[in-house]
C-alpha cells in the first residue's frame, strides 16, 4: 500500500511541473525513432573553433550565428551532456539552452573536420 502512496504522490508531482522528465532525454527519444532521421538535414553552419573548445565557447558562436543575444543576460546554459541517438553510434552533446523568456532550446554538438555541427531543437 505504501509503494501506491508514493507512486501516487510522485505522479501528482509530476502533472503538477513539480518534478520535470528530461528535456534532453525527451528529445534523444523521440529523435531516435524510426522514420525520423530527417532531423539531421538542413543548412548547418559549422562553428570554426577546436574539437577541445568547452560546450559553452560553442553555444557563444551558436548565439551569435542565430541572433540569441548577449550570452550573460539573454539566455543560459542549464545542463550538458553526451547523448547517443540511435541508430547512430556516435556521440553528441547535448546542450539545453534557456532563453531569458524560458524558451527552451537542445542544442546538439559534434566536432567535424572543419569545425561543430550544430543543431537547435525547441523543447515543446
Amino acid at each position: 500500500m505504501r509503494f501506491f502512496v508514493i507512486i501516487a504522490l510522485w505522479l501528482t508531482a509530476l502533472s503538477l511541473g513539480v518534478v520535470r522528465s528530461d528535456d534532453i532525454d525527451d528529445e534523444v527519444t523521440r529523435l531516435s525513432r524510426p522514420n525520423d532521421g530527417l532531423w539531421v538535414n538542413g543548412a548547418v553552419r559549422l562553428v570554426p573553433l577546436p574539437e577541445n573548445t568547452p560546450p559553452e565557447k560553442i553555444i557563444e558562436q551558436v548565439a551569435s550565428f542565430y541572433g540569441w543575444g548577449n550570452p550573460s543576460h539573454d539566455y543560459r546554459i542549464a545542463q550538458v551532456k553526451k547523448v547517443i541517438i540511435a541508430p547512430d553510434t556516435a556521440p553528441f552533446t547535448a546542450v539545453l539552452v534557456i532563453s531569458a523568456k524560458g524558451i527552451k532550446t537542445v542544442v546538439l554538438l559534434r566536432y567535424e573536420k572543419a569545425g561543430w555541427w550544430n543543431k537547435g531543437l525547441d523543447v515543446p
